[in-house]
């Protein structure tokens, strides 16, 4: 379960009512109606929330095969 702290109540409802569209398109049409301020409101919600899944993601991992082969890499490359 993904969760956010330090949200205010209106960054709460916005993404409330982020999560109740179904398609992306249905989110880009809702943002392009806001002003501005709005528009970037919904983006860092949106970054928030990415980084999240991602977090959740990595914390599932048992293992890393990226980075286990960045290392291998640099171990060839320096030793």
């Amino acid at each position: 379960m993904i969760s956010i702290d330090g949200l205010n109540q209106e960054q709460i409802e916005m993404l409330d009512k982020l999560w109740s569209m179904d398609t992306v398109e249905e989110v880009n049409e809702f943002r392009n109606t806001l002003p501005r301020f709005r528009q970037q409101q919904i983006d860092t919600l949106m970054e928030l929330v990415i980084h999240e899944v991602k977090e959740e993601e990595l914390s599932l991992m048992e293992r890393y095969p990226e980075a286990e082969e960045m290392l291998e890499r640099l171990k060839k490359d320096f030793l």
